[in-house]
């Protein structure tokens, strides 16, 4: 007997997460989502299934109406995102969402696919920029320290459930500087406050400023070192914008370009 979906327990641009049994989720990708990108998820889930991360383990995968969809341990708990959303913030979140970041980035998996190869292409790839646009990100690129640290490639409140943190599907071994001004990046971006509002959006920026000092704080770092890097992960949300092209994609690029 074939096993039914149960209730949507999450959404995103990409997919919809719903119940599968009691202790599982499937993961079910939107028409537009191309089998190259669902097979990549796949394979960054069964690669970190080999190391002890406390993250839910990859399952496998099954067709549902003609089309792949993955399954994953269900994480119980509470979304760190939930407390600002209903207009709560405590300088204890920042602190878990940095401490939480700089211990991922403790770690080191070299079979994941290159940060910088990702970035670069992104940059290159992206029609919005001009010849000389392209050449000064690509030399800002080529600037950050090269590093081979576990990235989780989308950082950020939404998540992260519980003490877990789940969508790893853009994991990448790379530069912890780059996978910071990610995060902050997505904590100031004005579609917060086009969906929940000035003072919604106000609590989001407070955490991103305190996340960064906390990080920095965390591993020895200033602040500017992670700043001057906004430009090119810009680059990138420019590009997953442009592939999307929706309202909230080109609201976001208004403020981006």
């Amino acid at each position: 007997m074939e096993r039914e979906i149960g209730k949507l327990i999450g959404s995103g641009g990409t997919s919809n997460v719903y119940e599968w049994g009691d202790n599982q989720v499937i993961k079910i990708y939107k028409p537009h989502v191309s089998d190259d990108v669902i097979n990549h998820e796949s394979y960054i889930g069964e690669l970190l299934n080999r190391f002890s991360l406390g993250i839910p383990k990859y399952i496998g995968s099954t067709m549902t109406e003609g089309k792949r969809a993955l399954l994953y341990e269900r994480i119980y708990g509470k979304n760190l995102a939930e407390p600002l959303i209903n207009g709560y913030y405590n300088p204890e979140i920042a602190y878990q969402f940095a401490k939480m970041h700089y211990d991922i980035h403790k770690k080191a998996i070299h079979e994941l696919p290159s940060q910088y190869d990702f970035l670069r292409n992104r940059i290159v790839e992206l029609e919005n920029l001009d010849g000389k646009e392209v050449t000064l990100l690509l030399n800002l690129l080529d600037s950050i320290p090269v590093e081979h640290k576990l990235c989780h490639g989308d950082y950020q409140p939404l998540n992260i459930v519980g003490e877990s943190i789940i969508d790893w599907n853009g994991a990448c071994s790379g530069s912890p500087l780059l996978d910071v001004a990610w995060s902050y990046m997505t904590l100031n971006s004005p579609i917060i406050m086009h969906l929940l509002g000035e003072e919604i959006s106000n609590l989001f920026l407070t955490l991103a400023n305190d996340y960064l000092s906390y990080y920095c704080q965390l591993a020895g770092l200033q602040e500017d070192q992670i700043l001057r890097c906004l430009p090119i992960v810009a680059a990138r949300r420019l590009f997953d914008n442009n592939q999307s092209d929706n309202d909230f994609s080109r609201q976001e690029n208004k403020n981006y370009y």
